[in-house]
């Protein structure tokens, strides 16, 4: 880690527009499913082989930050490192970047309809009690996984024709 760099730019805030930049080229959206329940969780990921950037980043809008280890990574891709928000958070980076994305807007956008699906739709109406745990419907379950779909779509690699 570079403190003399962090030390340096800390006084310095991370505009919005920077980091949609950084995340239009090295961002991810994800619909995944987890847990016992399968219950479907929104995912906002940057992943750099800059950790102090991401450090910087991390200081301003939070996030959890990892070291992206691959079991089989080649010896000469450096070590990257990846910066994550869930749920509520994610929902609240992607809104903050919104008005500067490119790339990944089609991928924000569908992003933000789910969450705004799920944050808005009362939890007797996405689930129902079972065994005392909330499990979601089959209604739900589909929608979710049609969403799920749609952002896998969005993105795949290559050229969209």
């Amino acid at each position: 880690m570079n403190k003399k760099l962090i030390s340096k730019l800390a006084h310095i805030a991370i505009p919005p527009a920077y980091l949609a930049g950084l995340f239009d080229g090295e961002g991810n959206i994800t619909i995944a499913k987890t847990g016992k329940y399968e219950r479907s969780t929104l995912r906002v990921s940057v992943t750099n082989t800059n950790r102090d950037v991401l450090i910087m980043i991390n200081k301003a809008y939070g996030g959890r930050l990892n070291n992206n280890t691959f079991k089989n990574r080649p010896k000469h891709h450096k070590i990257s490192f990846r910066l994550t928000w869930h749920e509520s958070f994610a929902a609240d980076i992607i809104l903050l970047m919104y008005p500067y994305l490119i790339i990944k807007a089609p991928q924000a956008k569908l992003a933000l309809d789910f969450w705004h699906l799920h944050a808005t739709l009362p939890k007797s109406l996405r689930c129902k009690l079972l065994n005392g745990h909330w499990v979601r419907t089959a209604k739900t379950k589909l929608r979710d996984k049609q969403y799920k779909q749609k952002m896998t779509k969005l993105n795949r690699r290559g050229v969209k024709l």
